[in-house]
C-alpha cells in the first residue's frame, strides 16, 4: 500500500501527497461534474417519457 502512495504522488504534478476529504484532482472534479449531469438528464429524460405516457392515456379517455 505504501508502494501505491508513492507512485501516485509522484504521478500527481502538484506535489500535494494527500488531498483531504472533499478536496479532488481538476480530472476528478470534472467526472464527478459530468456524472452529475448525466443523472440530471437521465431524470428530465424519465420525467418527459412519463408526462407524455400519462397525457396519451388521458386524451384515449375522453
Amino acid at each position: 500500500m505504501l508502494r501505491r502512495w508513492i507512485k501516485e504522488c509522484r504521478a500527481d504534478g502538484d506535489g500535494q501527497a494527500f488531498r483531504g476529504k472533499g478536496e479532488l484532482t481538476p480530472e476528478q472534479e470534472e467526472t464527478r461534474r459530468l456524472k452529475l449531469s448525466v443523472l440530471r438528464t437521465s431524470y428530465l429524460i424519465e420525467v418527459l417519457f412519463s408526462n407524455d405516457e400519462t397525457s396519451k392515456k388521458v386524451n384515449r379517455s375522453r
